[in-house]
């Protein structure tokens, strides 16, 4: 009966949503993002002219500045990519620009223009859908976002290699998180019961916490020499035995277990 009931309160509640977004439609308002854009502007007036000619361009350096990111340790003075760039990281920028001359020109030129059409792509839109998922349920959006992301327009390349070293920086610490809970959990247990138990599932913790969020699979939990490790497969996907070297797998561990 009550499983009825809260069909028949979601029923109607999508109903007056339903008529809400008629009506707000009707009266000519937004009711999405591609209903906000406006009137063409003409091309030599519009910034996003000059910006489209050099995409090739902004697109080869966004690559070769990524490094920005994934390595930061490297470019920055304290180690973190929202600080100041160090020589190393300097004299990379200096060298990207140099390479591709154009692409300082064409934005002297869009900034001189007093109208800016972005000609948008929702790309971005899409990536803020999927920003909760686990990767194994958004990865392969995910990988058609990145694909497509050299027809995006300018300032939406400019800000991908940002968007996906965040979003692989969260899926990294989704999986570290869970392998620790796991871990911890099992500690605990042990603890309680003087004896380690026979399934993860007996450590009494919701199930999304004993799933690996690159694969959808449970979490590994392997005996060591050293201990007890709890481990995630990583971004590649495969099980290399719970190697943390070189980012493979995301392990916990090793904890001696009594």
């Amino acid at each position: 009966m009550l499983l009825i009931v809260v069909a028949v309160l979601n029923w109607r509640a999508s109903r007056r949503l339903e008529r809400r977004i008629i009506a707000i439609r009707a009266a000519g308002d937004p009711v999405t993002l591609a209903d906000l854009a406006g009137e063409p502007v003409p091309s030599e007036q519009n910034a996003e002219t000059y910006l489209r000619r050099v995409d090739d361009d902004v697109a080869a350096m966004s690559k070769e500045l990524y490094v920005l990111y994934s390595q930061p340790d490297a470019y920055y003075v304290n180690g973190q990519a929202d600080g100041k760039l160090n020589e190393a990281g300097a004299e990379l920028v200096r060298a990207a620009f140099a390479a591709y001359p154009e692409v300082v020109p064409a934005i002297e030129k869009a900034v001189a223009c007093q109208e800016l059409d972005l000609q948008l792509d929702y790309t971005l839109e899409r990536e803020l859908v999927i920003a909760d998922l686990p990767r194994y349920k958004a990865d392969s959006e995910i990988k058609q976002i990145r694909q497509q992301a050299g027809t995006s327009g300018t300032l939406t390349k400019l800000v991908f290699p940002a968007l996906h070293a965040t979003r692989d920086a969260v899926d990294r610490t989704r999986a570290n998180i869970r392998c620790l809970r796991v871990l911890n959990a099992w500690l605990a247990y042990s603890e309680a019961h003087g004896a380690a138990p026979k399934t993860l599932v007996e450590l009494g913790l919701d199930g999304e916490a004993l799933v690996d969020p690159y694969n959808g699979k449970p979490l590994v939990d392997r005996e060591t020499p050293e201990g007890l490790i709890v481990y995630s497969v990583g971004a590649d996907g495969n099980d290399d035995g719970g190697t943390s070297e070189g980012m493979k797998d995301v392990v916990a561990g090793p904890v001696a277990v009594r």
